[in-house]
């Protein structure tokens, strides 16, 4: 402000000291001296000045602006000027462009505009703010063909270090709001080389177009992709990664496929196909990418847990690789088995039924194995031994099972049902029991019925003659 008010008393004992002749060498006016615009506006006044003296002159142009911010300059003729020739009793035209900022207050603001010895004052009324707002960056990056560059990551920076990051589009476009300030912007594509750009500000409201951005290709570059690099899969089999190599160098290339960081009792096999023979390497043209297949082998024993490993594609020339990482888990698996399942007992009887129990998954522990039996009303069972507490991967009990029918039961075939629990998952059996008639109950109906005829002959020979 005492700058303001210090220029202003210079300009004025300048100009009360100069000779009236001089002051009135020059007449200077604008057919528009005020006018209206929002905060951030760029406001044109046209402005003539006449040489009304006897010479042709060279005149400075200068200006005050009350506003810091703003920025004032003149064009004439599509370019920038600061002197004006005008010839004796001649006149010549040119633009006050006035840049307000994007934060200036509603109200009126005088800008004081020289030429030579001789001012006038022009007037832009603010009557709306964008005071909070932000301005917006544009550009567009292009290859060296010209060409739209999709993907490109624009990193934002200012002095206080990264801003933003957008990616361009499908033109090749980004547009981004960022508050006021200075930055600059780093254009990073895979396969390109790395493009800084001069600084640049941002103006409240107003959009900083950088325009058009080229980035050059590099000579070889490789990329490995995956959709989807984390997988969960089973103790026993062997899960495919599906990836893509991309050729984004300006050269054909053949490069070599490994698989590091595996455990060393694990195999692996790279394929152009999932049912596809196994490859150790694969060429590719300059700008095509390739479907690969990884085949992971894990051993059977191998323990349930995460391996993280890397796909790598290289040649001389350029490297890629991939962060992957494999979730191993264990099956819960119970086989049961029995030499019998069929068993014929006597009345008065009992079925002892042998059942071995195997934790046939892999990289598991059954826990708290125990027998349940479901058998016709009235019959008992014991159970040796009751219970297992667990049992790891392979491992086996045997249960003996005493099956024992009530003493008046009827001879028949039955049924009973075995259920082996565990606290993860339960499996079950079932068995025939045929239960037969005894050999003295046998005898005893012989008996019965050697008597009933020994008696029926004894009556016959008493009575029958008779």
């Amino acid at each position: 402000m005492r700058r303001s008010v210090a220029f202003c008393l210079i300009l004025s004992i300048l100009l009360s000291s100069l000779p009236a002749s001089a002051q009135s060498e020059l007449e200077i006016y604008c057919d528009y001296p005020g006018q209206i615009a929002e905060a951030g506006d760029t406001v044109r006044f046209d402005v003539t000045v006449r040489n009304l003296g006897e010479t042709d002159g060279v005149f400075t142009l200068n200006h005050y602006c009350r506003v810091e911010d703003w920025d004032v300059y003149f064009e004439a003729g599509g370019k920038r000027i600061y002197k004006l020739f005008i010839p004796a009793g001649g006149s010549r035209s040119f633009t006050a462009v006035i840049e307000t900022s994007g934060d200036t207050e509603i109200g009126e603001y005088p800008v004081t505009i020289s030429v030579g010895t001789e001012t006038l004052d022009l007037y832009v009324k603010i009557v709306k703010t964008h005071e909070g707002e932000r301005g917006t960056l544009t550009l567009r990056v292009v290859d060296k063909e010209g060409e739209n560059v999709k993907g490109a990551e624009v990193r934002i920076y200012n002095s206080s270090g990264i801003v933003d990051v957008v990616k361009t589009t499908s033109d090749g476009e980004i547009s981004v709001e960022l508050p006021k300030g200075d930055y600059w912007a780093e254009i990073v594509k895979e396969g390109y080389e790395e493009k800084r750009t001069e600084s640049f500000e941002i103006k409240i409201g107003r959009t900083t177009d950088l325009g058009v951005i080229t980035i050059e290709k590099k000579d070889y570059f490789v990329s490995l992709s995956c959709k989807i690099p984390y997988i969960v899969s089973y103790i026993g089999e062997s899960p495919l990664f599906k990836l893509e190599i991309s050729n984004l160098g300006k050269e054909d290339d053949r490069y070599s496929l490994r698989a590091e960081n595996l455990p060393s009792e694990w195999g692996y096999r790279f394929k152009e196909s999932a049912d596809g023979a196994e490859i150790s390497e694969i060429y590719i043209p300059s700008g095509e990418t390739r479907e690969l297949y990884l085949e992971i082998i894990p051993p059977y024993d191998a323990e349930p847990g995460e391996y993280s490993f890397v796909a790598i594609a290289r040649s001389p020339n350029s490297e890629s690789s991939l962060n992957l990482t494999l979730k191993l888990t264990g099956v819960y698996r119970m086989s049961i088995y029995s030499p019998y399942y069929s068993y014929e007992i006597k009345k008065g009887e009992s079925a002892k039924i042998t059942l071995t129990v195997i934790n046939s998954g892999s990289g598991t522990l059954l826990t708290n194995i125990r027998p349940e039996v479901s058998a016709p009303e009235g019959w008992s069972a014991r159970i040796s031994p009751e219970s297992k507490s667990k049992l790891e991967s392979g491992e086996r009990v045997t249960f003996e099972i005493t099956l024992i029918p009530p003493a008046d039961i009827v001879a028949s075939d039955y049924k009973v049902t075995v259920k082996i629990k565990s606290d993860q998952l339960e499996e079950e059996e079932d068995f025939r029991i045929t239960v037969e008639e005894s050999s003295y109950a046998f005898l005893y109906g012989i008996l019965i019925i050697a008597a009933i005829f020994g008696s029926l002959y004894y009556l016959f020979r008493k009575y029958g003659r008779r």
